[in-house]
């Protein structure tokens, strides 16, 4: 009778010579007892390709959290670049989408950069916040950006969230932008302003460079073009700076360019 067949094929049959005794080798039906030969009943077979799916259920999860892990994402935005673009502000890479407020760069309402702006720009850190409180508005901010000769984009177009989280320490960079391409987009910009550590890494090694500390910045030229390259602190809460404090070093720098 064919068995039941689970990568490999099972086969029994009512006939064996396996633990069974020659009539002459004298206790042989007693020694044959001990080891059936007929098929299991269906209770038994049908426990056994339980417990098969319940382990094949449990490697599956586990194969499906690995491979999330391992997923490698692109950047989901167009370059934000305006033709008299003066400055290309570059972070690490959006956060997943579940956490944006709207479809524009730094999305998460909890990320302090368009309250910094808003406080900056308009002496209110609100001005850019929709009146739910709860999201900010896009339209505004694309309108300011235009105005004001501000591209936006980040550093890494390819990544691996190696913590299902936005923090650069669990960010692997598979992918990194073509700064080249943005900035033969936009042919005023005289400065790169990095608003993280790893945007900072990318960018310095990209225009190999050493690359600035918090609040600082450095000249260099890229294709026999004269620039600057900021490094400002990251808007994100999870740095450990006040937004006061953060506020002073980007008016710094804004005011440097004549933009503010």
């Amino acid at each position: 009778m064919a068995g039941f067949e689970l990568g490999l094929k099972l086969t029994y049959c009512g006939n064996s010579s396996v633990g069974r005794a020659r009539p002459c080798q004298g206790r042989g039906r007693e020694f044959e007892s001990r080891f059936p030969l007929k098929r299991p009943s269906s209770d038994r077979w049908f426990f056994c390709w339980n417990s098969t799916r319940w382990l094949l259920s449990k490697y599956y999860q586990t194969f499906a959290i690995f491979t999330q892990n391992m997923l490698i994402e692109y950047h989901p935005l167009k370059p934000f670049l305006p033709n008299e673009a003066k400055v290309l502000m570059l972070g690490s890479f959006p956060p997943k989408r579940n956490r944006w407020s709207m479809e524009f760069y730094y999305p998460n309402f909890q990320n302090d950069m368009w309250r910094i702006m808003g406080y900056l720009f308009y002496g209110d850190k609100y001005f850019f916040v929709n009146e739910d409180a709860q999201s900010f508005c896009r339209e505004k901010i694309v309108d300011f950006c235009t105005k004001k000769g501000i591209a936006l984009f980040d550093a890494a177009y390819a990544v691996r969230r190696l913590n299902d989280n936005a923090s650069d320490k669990f960010l692997e960079v598979c992918s990194v932008t073509d700064i080249q391409m943005l900035l033969s987009e936009i042919l005023y910009c005289k400065a790169i302003v990095t608003t993280g550590q790893k945007a900072t890494d990318i960018i310095a090694g990209v225009m190999k460079c050493v690359g600035p500390k918090v609040g600082e910045k450095i000249n260099f030229i890229y294709n026999n073009r004269p620039m600057i390259l900021y490094r400002m602190p990251s808007s994100s809460r999870a740095y450990p700076m006040a937004i006061d404090k953060k506020a002073e070093f980007y008016q710094k720098m804004f005011c440097e360019l004549e933009l503010l």
